[in-house]
């Protein structure tokens, strides 16, 4: 009974190193500072056009989601090279002009870089690895949600305000 209790300590003891604090100290980037960093910043769509230059802004007003791949991000004590899977939309609002509204979108992932500097992780580099850009009819951004809600669900959710 005593050998039962013990390994049974032991055991939580493991879970808890390995499963829950896997980490051992090393702290991620909390996703509301990957969600500030990400306002204003404009990164580079491999697919689709949005603008002449091919890049996507990041606007404050437009919402998105994003969830960090931990099994694809490597994380140590001074810095954190994070894959992330972002969806981000705003409606273009072109009933007034007599056609109708569409969605501009874009799905995919970034790789997000940053080192720490003290206690606090600044961001270094921001890149695009597959991001797709798509105007869509309000069919197929209907659709578009649905693909994209995992985002918002599992991860962190900025609603545009």
């Amino acid at each position: 009974m005593k050998n039962t209790r013990n390994f049974l300590i032991l055991a939580s003891l493991v879970v808890v190193i390995c499963g829950c604090g896997g980490m051992l100290g090393k702290t991620a980037v909390p996703n509301e500072q990957i969600n500030a960093d990400l306002n204003g910043k404009k990164v580079k769509v491999t697919e689709g056009s949005y603008s002449s230059d091919n890049e996507w802004f990041f606007r404050k007003d437009y919402e998105r989601c994003f969830v960090v791949n931990d099994s694809e991000s490597k994380i140590s004590d001074t810095e954190a090279n994070l894959s992330v899977t972002v969806s981000s939309w705003g409606d273009l609002k072109l009933g007034d002009l007599g056609m109708k509204n569409e969605y501009i979108t874009v799905f995919g992932k970034l790789a997000v870089q940053y080192k720490k500097e003290g206690e606090k992780w600044v961001l270094q580099n921001l890149e695009s690895k597959e991001l797709i850009f798509k105007s869509l009819d309000t069919e197929q951004w209907k659709k578009f949600l649905e693909i994209s809600m995992p985002n918002c669900t599992k991860g962190f959710r900025h609603t545009g305000t």
